[in-house]
This record gives structure tokens, C-alpha cells and sequence, in this order.
């Protein structure tokens, strides 16, 4: 009898996997055929960083290529909140109530950091970086920029800065979680914020100090408010034991 079940429960978790695969692809490929048609809007945005010029590309499939890979990126940012959700519907079951509870806010966080760090290098950063770098042109080195290697390198960028921009989410998840107290933190606050700021000479390819002084200044402020939001929450808590015992 418990073979019989536990050959059930595989057969059930089996289908459900199945169910939220095809849920997702079918969201994906939705997502993507809207991409389709919003790649041509995408690409200008993109572009805003750039003085104005024309992008140039060089072989005769390079321009449906690129149209293509980005409608793929569009569709993968549009369908990500259906398939984080078939996600978190798959994996449900097997979560603690701590983590079901927790989940949901971590996730839209995270969206929104990832958001508001993709729109700060964009808007702020990657327009004076874009000015440094095309500084080094002559009348005999002009800058001809090819397409596919520049949304490369500014995909890339976004997506540094809006993971970067995610590392005080993670703190304070490693402290609701009981994984890494404030106390720890504040004890190595040098060594935390040395590793911090030493990521933006990833983020920053630049290589300039005033660029470098624009991913740090964000990702310090949000460092602290990681801390004191950690802080608020663990003490919170040992308030609300301590309320229960008595």
C-alpha cells in the first residue's frame, strides 16, 4: 500500500511539474511574440545612453538576429512573473510556512530592486560612461558601433546593477531567515562594505572614478538601510516572544 502511494504521490508531483512547464513555455512564448513588436521601442530606449548616432551592423542577418534576441530578452522579463508564480506553485507544498510567508515579499523586492537598478545605470550611469568611453574618438578614430556588441554590453550593465542592487535584499533575508544576524553584520561592517564597494569596479567597467563613485553611492545607502531594516525585524521579533512568554 505505501508503494502504491508513493508511486501516486511521484506520478502527482510529475504532473504538476509537467502542468507548470507548459504553463511557462506558454507564457514565454506569448511574452516573446509581444517582445516581437516592442524590440524596435526597446531598442531606442536603449540607445538613449549613446550621443546621437546609428548603431551599424555588418552581416545581412544581423538585423533580423539582433530584432530576435531582443524580442527574447523582452519576452523573458514580461513572462517572468508567470513563471516565478508556476514556481512558487510547484514548490509550494514543500516550503515551511516561514518561507511561504516570506516568499512573496522577496520576490516583488527583488523585482523592484533588480528594476531600480536597471533604470539607474540606464538613466544615470551608463550615459556619462558612454560620453568617457566615446571621448577617446580623433578625427582620424571615428566610432562606429556595432549593434549586437552594444546591446551586449548594455544588457550586461543592466543586469549587473540590478543584481547589485539586490545584495541588501539578501541580508535581510539571511536575517529573517535566522541564517545571518545583524550583530555579525555590524560586527564586520568594514570587511562588508570593502566587498561592497569593491564590486563596483565590476559593475563599473568604465574605469573612471566618477562612475565608479555612482554604483557605490546607491548600493552603500541601500547597504545601510538593509542593516537597519535587519535590525527592525530581529528585534521585532524577540519583542513579540517576549510578549507571548509573559
Amino acid at each position: 500500500m505505501a508503494m502504491e502511494d508513493t508511486r501516486q504521490n511521484l506520478v502527482d508531483h510529475l504532473t504538476d511539474l509537467r502542468r507548470a512547464i507548459l504553463t511557462a513555455l506558454t507564457a514565454l512564448l506569448l511574452a516573446t511574440a509581444a517582445g516581437y513588436y516592442l524590440a524596435p521601442t526597446a531598442m531606442e530606449i536603449i540607445k538613449r545612453p549613446l550621443p546621437p548616432m546609428n548603431l551599424v551592423f555588418f552581416g545581412p542577418f544581423d538585423g533580423f538576429y539582433l530584432h530576435l534576441r531582443l524580442a527574447v530578452i523582452l519576452g523573458i522579463v514580461l513572462s517572468f512573473p508567470a513563471v516565478t508564480a508556476c514556481l512558487f506553485w510547484f514548490v509550494g507544498p514543500g516550503m515551511t510556512e516561514k518561507e511561504r510567508r516570506i516568499a512573496p515579499y522577496a520576490v516583488v523586492s527583488a523585482l523592484l530592486l533588480f528594476a531600480a537598478g536597471a533604470c539607474y545605470a540606464l538613466l544615470v550611469v551608463l550615459p556619462l560612461l558612454m560620453s568617457f568611453l566615446l571621448s577617446f574618438s580623433t578625427p582620424e578614430l571615428l566610432p562606429f558601433v556595432a549593434a549586437e556588441e552594444y546591446l551586449t554590453f548594455t544588457l550586461s550593465f543592466l543586469v549587473y546593477s540590478g543584481l547589485a542592487f539586490n545584495i541588501p535584499l539578501l541580508i535581510v533575508v539571511l536575517s529573517v531567515l535566522d541564517i545571518l544576524s545583524p550583530a555579525q553584520i555590524t560586527r564586520h561592517r568594514r570587511w562588508c562594505v570593502a566587498s561592497l564597494l569593491s564590486l563596483t569596479l565590476f559593475f563599473s567597467p568604465g574605469g573612471d572614478l566618477f562612475t565608479q563613485a555612482l554604483m557605490a553611492l546607491p548600493l552603500y545607502l541601500l547597504f545601510e538601510l538593509a542593516v537597519l531594516l535587519a535590525k527592525y525585524v530581529v528585534d521585532r521579533r524577540i519583542n513579540t516572544r517576549g510578549d507571548e512568554n509573559e
